[in-house]
């Protein structure tokens, strides 16, 4: 069995490959997006949506108008 980590994003739980990216993610998740994602935060930590996620947590979406994506 391969390793996986497990991604929360928009109430869904899904299971990813280590070194995935939130670009990928992205892709893959049925939720509706209100704002262009710019960016992304993972167990506290902005990260790159190219960046490649490691760890199991909690992913959420820096959107470009919100407060975040503005800094």
């Amino acid at each position: 069995m391969k390793p996986t980590i497990e991604i929360e994003i928009s109430g869904e739980k899904k299971l990813y490959p280590p070194g995935v990216t939130p670009d990928e993610i992205l892709s893959d998740i049925t939720a509706e997006l209100h704002d262009q994602p710019v960016a992304a935060e993972i167990g506290g930590k902005s990260i790159d949506l190219s960046a490649p996620v490691t760890e199991s947590g909690r992913l959420e979406l820096v959107g470009a108008n919100g407060e975040k994506g503005l800094e």
